[in-house]
């Protein structure tokens, strides 16, 4: 059975707390991050400097990570 999710775009105030209050510049470190892993921003709607993202993929990527960060502490 396939979960449809109802796609929630969230913007950078939002995305900073479910991240722990992190800055415009450490955004940008994680977006450019080599590994690639953090979810793509999107341009949205006719003014293309308004940036959102997927709040299912930022809440998969920071499940994905508390899982690393469990498995190197055990």
């Amino acid at each position: 059975m396939i979960k449809h999710h109802k796609l929630r775009l969230i913007r950078f105030d939002e995305l900073s707390t479910l991240l722990g209050g992190i800055s415009r510049m450490t955004l940008w470190r994680l977006e450019n991050d080599p590994t690639g892993n953090f979810p793509p921003r999107r341009r949205f709607g006719g003014n293309s400097r308004t940036a959102v993202w997927n709040e299912q993929e930022i809440l998969e990527w920071i499940s994905r990570r508390e899982t690393v960060t469990a498995k190197k502490n055990s």
